[in-house]
């Protein structure tokens, strides 16, 4: 059961780096409360799949400003550094990734 669950977690993490390509699909991740899914999918509890999947839907959430803070502000690049010192190249490309998308704007969303 536990593999089924780590693969769901995977499989999901992947559906919101998709649904986060385009700008209508980033806003209804935002709508419907998926920054702290998203967000607990990057965590250390997570499996390196996931996490790898994760950074990159956040790395697609990177190209919207508004989206970008509240990333920012919920811990996102905490996270990322985090997942930095992981085991796997591919977690720590994609959290590479990610954190390049973030960094133009965290002056702006710690700032405000």
């Amino acid at each position: 059961v536990e593999l089924l669950v780590d693969t769901a977690k995977e499989t999901a993490a992947g559906a919101l780096g998709n649904l986060a390509l385009d700008s209508r699909g980033r806003a209804l991740l935002v709508h419907a409360g998926g920054i702290p899914e998203l967000l607990a999918l990057l965590g250390p509890s997570a499996t390196p799949g996931a996490r790898e999947a994760a950074a990159g839907a956040v790395e697609n959430c990177s190209f919207d400003d508004i989206i970008c803070r509240k990333l920012v502000e919920a811990g996102a690049v905490e996270l990322l550094v985090d997942m930095m010192h992981g085991d796997g190249d591919g977690q720590r490309e994609a959290a590479a990734a990610a954190l390049r998308g973030l960094c133009p704007k965290l002056d702006e969303a710690k700032l405000s």
